[in-house]
């Protein structure tokens, strides 16, 4: 998949002179398809149009005001296919950050009601009675804390805390031939893939009490 920013900070001089309810702002988004073609940038040597296939679908962004007129397309997604709603949520919380840093507050999405769509928003905690998500809540953090812990020691009182105690619990209790003290701590908990690493429900598992005291 390939991103190009059409436009990173959108009017940074007008921005300036923004009231706060003029700064509220929807965030649309759209997928279409495309005709798959090769464009050679010359300037700097590089074929557009292609991820690791030729791209036949563009997800698109726009920006605009919750109140006021203003409007901006900032940012458009190639794929080879459909993107898929695992994606969807990482592109999503790659695209609000920015925006958050430059002042807007992102009050509503739009989109239409595709398949990816719909998943996306159930798993981001969407629901009839929860309209909404939160985008900087307490949970956002643990799964922050879990992927710089899997890259990362940690120093806690001046000892060194590892992942690598975590594996090497998971390691020998799985070979246990009498009961597993740790039964629920699973492939999952321990090498994620990019949909299990946004579950906060297995990363506050890894971090829970039955599990730490081992």
């Amino acid at each position: 998949m390939q991103i190009n920013h059409t436009k990173k900070v959108p009017w940074e001089d007008e921005r300036q002179f923004m009231s706060e309810h003029e700064k509220d702002s929807v965030l649309l988004f759209d997928e279409m398809a495309i005709k798959k073609w090769l464009n050679y940038d010359i300037k700097n040597d590089m074929e557009e149009g292609r991820s690791s296939d030729l791209a036949s679908q563009a997800l698109v962004f726009m920006a605009r005001g919750f109140i006021d007129s203003w409007k901006i397309p900032f940012s458009h997604f190639l794929s080879s296919g459909i993107v898929k709603h695992v994606e969807l949520m990482l592109i999503l919380y790659l695209l609000i950050e920015p925006l958050l840093e430059i002042g807007l507050y992102v009050r509503t999405m739009v989109c239409d009601q595709g398949t990816s769509n719909q998943t996306a928003l159930q798993f981001l905690g969407v629901t009839k009675h929860q309209p909404y998500f939160m985008f900087r809540e307490q949970k956002i953090y643990v799964l922050s804390v879990r992927n710089n812990f899997m890259a990362s020691d940690f120093i806690v009182n001046d000892k060194i805390v590892t992942w690598r105690a975590i594996e090497n619990l998971a390691s020998s209790d799985s070979l246990s031939q009498t009961a597993r003290a740790i039964p629920k701590l699973s492939e999952k908990h321990i090498n994620p893939n990019n949909f299990e690493k946004l579950s906060v429900k297995l990363t506050a598992q890894v971090f829970s009490y039955p599990f730490m005291q081992h």
